[in-house]
Parts: structure tokens; C-alpha cells; sequence
């Protein structure tokens, strides 16, 4: 199956996740050759991913990715790519760190000439050419070294061309391994979005973080309904509390509809109210993604999946009118009507219009 970019939001290999044990460890350095950063262990470069995991499917400027440790420090790498050529290898490193695209998402040409396809396991594949002359050049062999020990590498598009208004756009699709090469067409072959991906984060992450990332990875892909939501990367236990965890934090823990929020901080812990609700519910094969999701509170999270109100394709509310035939006091709903509903953080994380859309035909009280 041909993999649609234009489907999805173009966004490009960034980074932005967690802090590092020393931000310094990265340092930027310049030489004649450009733009170089330290050599990262295997679990250094783990770390990287995960801190990036929020920004898998966001787009970026080229600034974020040649300035990213002058824009955010926090991050603990100075630079994620330069922008000179597609694959980036630091000076002093094995491994290329980040390898991109101008040609897979369609939004630019060039004269490598990368193909990207969706796969059935949900993933996705890119046929990644390798840098012209000889494959024993030190920037092909940063990749074939990602291939022998199967270290991820981070993968961008471009989204928006060179010359465009407001400029260049990139979109981080997220970590990729490299599965083989290709000598007569001397492509590599990389697989992303994938849950083995997540699960090579297990050293420094935990079980929900794990299952945070692989939800991030998705955000680069289409929404695909009917995943075999048995395959998870740890346990649905972890699974459930990532999807959780990730809603509410795009919402910033607000119930979309009535822009109500409660949180509670303890010594014990924290309790919110609110609550992350599927659009499409999984047991009618809706997936866990964050685009078939809502923050509701609980109100009206049970008003949703009761078909008292769906969320139309302009994200307004609508009432059914089942609810003025019911005897109610102080049950506030139909006052929402008409009203937007508060939008996620990220524009990757919107809605989607097909599950909003599904919601309205098997769900809604017409």
C-alpha cells in the first residue's frame, strides 16, 4: 500500500523529551568538517529518543534542528542535524544520529529519490539511499554500523520546501531501524513506528514510557482502525496508563467540553477528575491513538459514550435532542451546544475526522 504523507501531518525528526544526567554531555563542536557532537553510548542515545518521544509527529524549523541545544537546552543535544546533507553523523561517533528525507513526504525533490510505504504490521518503511560515491565513505558506514548493531536512528521529511512562506518545515517521524541494504539499488532499508523500537528503550525507560513513545511513533502514520490492541509493547496495564497519561496531558487536564478542571496533589499522589475517553471505542476496533481521543470530564464522558452529544468535523459540540425529553436538573450539557471544544496542544493530536465521523453514525442520538 502506497504511504500518503500528505494524509498526516508532516512533521520531522526533533527533538524535545527528557532531561539528560548532564546537558553538557553533548557538547557542539565546529571544525572544517561543520557541525559535530559527542559520541553517545547506547543507552545515551536511548535517552535522546525518549526525550524526543513528545515531538514524534510535530513539525519544526530549521533552527530547532541546527540550534536545537541554543532553543532547548533541556534536551541535552546541541544540534540534531545540520541541514548540509541527509544523513548526520557527530564527528566523533560510529553511528549516524539522524538521517533526512527531502523527497519521501513529496514536498521537495532531490536527486535521492527516497520512497516511503505504510506496512499491514502498521509501521512504515522507507527505502533510504545511501549517500552517492563509495559505500566505504565515513557517512555510509555510519549507517551500515546502525545496521550491524542495531542502534535506531532518527528520521525527518520535509513538510514544507525551502522558499516557502514562513520557510522550511521538517517532521520528526520518530526512530527507525536499519533492516538491510540494498547493493543494486544501494538503498537502505528502514522500518519505523514499530514496537520493537519502543521496547529497545526498555534500559532507561519504564514500562509507560515505553508504551508513550510507541504512541508518539503513531502520530506519523495515518490513524488505522482495528489494531490488535493484544500487541502492546509491555502490558495493557501500561498501555492503558500511557494513553491516559499522554490525553490528559494534551488537554492539560481540562474536560474539552465544559473546560472544567480538578486536580488534587498529595504526598500520596495526585488525583484528576478528568478522564482520557476513546471516540471510537476499542471494543467496536477503535484504536489506542491520540486522535481517537477526548479529555472529558466524568460527566461527560459518560454523556459521549451515551450518544447525548457528538463532536462534529468543525469540533463544535451537538446536543442530541434525546436530552430535552429527559427529566433533568442542573445536568449541564445543552448550554455547550454550538460551542468549539477546547483543541489539544499539538495539531497532531486534533481529532480525527473519520472517528468523530463514526461516532455520529453509531453512537450519537440523532
Amino acid at each position: 500500500m502506497q504511504f500518503d504523507p500528505f494524509s498526516i501531518d508532516t512533521k520531522l525528526v526533533s527533538d524535545e523529551s527528557s532531561k539528560p544526567d548532564r546537558v553538557d554531555a553533548f557538547r557542539l563542536q565546529t571544525s572544517r568538517s561543520g557541525f559535530s557532537i559527542r559520541s553517545m553510548t547506547p543507552d545515551e542515545r536511548a535517552r535522546l529518543f525518549l526525550r524526543l518521544a513528545r515531538y514524534f509527529g510535530t513539525e519544526v524549523g530549521a533552527e530547532f534542528m541546527r540550534r536545537t541545544g541554543a532553543e532547548h537546552p533541556e534536551l541535552g543535544v546541541e544540534c540534531l542535524h545540520s541541514l548540509s546533507e541527509g544523513i548526520f553523523k557527530p564527528a566523533d561517533s560510529p553511528y549516524a544520529l539522524t538521517v533526512w528525507s527531502r523527497s519521501a513526504a513529496g514536498a521537495d525533490h532531490e536527486i535521492y529519490e527516497d520512497v516511503i510505504h505504510a506496512r499491514p504490521d502498521g509501521g512504515w518503511s522507507m527505502a533510504y539511499a545511501a549517500k552517492s560515491g563509495s559505500l566505504e565513505g565515513a557517512i555510509n558506514r555510519s549507517l551500515f554500523a546502525c545496521l550491524r548493531d542495531r542502534q535506531p536512528v532518527l528520521v525527518m521529511v520535509t513538510s514544507r520546501p525551502k522558499g516557502s512562506p514562513g520557510g522550511a518545515r521538517y517532521r520528526l517521524l520518530g526512530p527507525a531501524f536499519i533492516e538491510g541494504f540494498d547493493p543494486a539499488a544501494r538503498r537502505f532499508q528502514l522500518t519505523g513506528c514499530v514496537p520493537a523500537l519502543a521496547t529497545a528503550l526498555a534500559a532507561v525507560a519504564t514500562p509507560e514510557e515505553q508504551e508513550e513513545a510507541y504512541l508518539r511513533q503513531r502520530l506519523a502514520l495515518p490513524l488505522a482502525v482495528g489494531e490488535a490492541r493484544a500487541e502492546y509493547v509491555v502490558s495493557r496495564a501500561a498501555r492503558d496508563a500511557a494513553f491516559r497519561e499522554l490525553v490528559l496531558a494534551e488537554y492539560h487536564h481540562f474536560c474539552c467540553v465544559c473546560k472544567s478542571r480538578f486536580i488534587l496533589r498529595e504526598a500520596a499522589g495526585t488525583l484528576v477528575e478528568a478522564e482520557a475517553a476513546h471516540i471510537r471505542p476499542v471494543a467496536a476496533r477503535g484504536p489506542d491513538d491520540l486522535r481517537n481521543a477526548l479529555a472529558l470530564c466524568k460527566r461527560h464522558h459518560w454523556a459521549f459514550d451515551a450518544g447525548l452529544f457528538a463532536v462534529t468535523d468543525t469540533l463544535e459540540v451537538r446536543v442530541s435532542p434525546a436530552v430535552r425529553r429527559a427529566v433533568r436538573e442542573r445536568f449541564d450539557l445543552e448550554e455547550y451546544g454550538g460551542e468549539g471544544i477546547l483543541r489539544p496542544h499539538s495539531e497532531a493530536c486534533v481529532p480525527d475526522g473519520d472517528m468523530l465521523g463514526w461516532h455520529r453514525r453509531h453512537v450519537f442520538r440523532a
